[in-house]
């Protein structure tokens, strides 16, 4: 799994945390990616922490 935090926030001010399930051989981010269906070379987000 790859912990994914949503940058925007719910209606009380929370960020909602995911934990998407990717396969055991993908490593972070290129588990983010794969969630998207994006190779990870591809996968360029404007911010990551």
């Amino acid at each position: 799994m790859v912990e994914v935090v949503n940058s925007t926030p719910e209606p009380a001010g929370m960020h909602r945390t995911y934990w998407p399930r990717v396969p055991p051989r993908i490593r972070t981010p290129e588990g983010v990616a794969w969630t998207l269906g994006v190779d990870a070379d591809t996968y360029r987000p404007e911010r990551e922490t």
